[in-house]
């Protein structure tokens, strides 16, 4: 089985949840961000890096520290503000089906220190001198 030439492999870094946050992210349009997720994305089609480059307006540099982040951090690379919209649209909210009881931590009782004992220093010589 060949593949045509209009077909694109997909899927090289991202997972299919990365990639749809991705283009989300682009499509917000907010400057290096975008520029961010619209690289992972090219490099996620089998895009070379100088064409992503090319197609972002990154450098080279930047695109290369862009997939750093990636490989270090995973989404966490973008900010909570950008991240935010995104992950508001795809919140919710699951109630338990029991109610979960609460746990209470108790501090151990710790036993009150004795006072230590008090040590009398002698004020005179014990030693006593002999004489001849």
């Amino acid at each position: 089985m060949t593949a045509e030439p209009s077909e694109k492999k997909t899927g090289k870094i991202l997972t299919p949840a990365e990639r749809e946050f991705c283009k989300k992210i682009a499509a917000q349009g907010d400057g290096l961000n975008s520029q961010r997720a619209e690289v992972l994305l090219l490099v996620d089609e089998g895009i070379t890096q100088a064409n992503a480059c090319t197609t972002s307006a990154l450098s080279i540099g930047q695109l290369r520290y862009a997939l750093t982040l990636f490989r270090n951090t995973g989404m966490h690379m973008f900010p909570k503000e950008t991240t935010a919209p995104i992950a508001a649209e795809e919140t919710v909210l699951i109630e338990p089906e029991e109610p979960v009881e609460e746990t209470v931590l108790v501090e151990p009782e710790v036993p009150a220190e004795e006072p230590a004992e008090e040590v009398i220093e002698p004020t005179e010589p014990m030693v006593k001198s002999v004489k001849e």
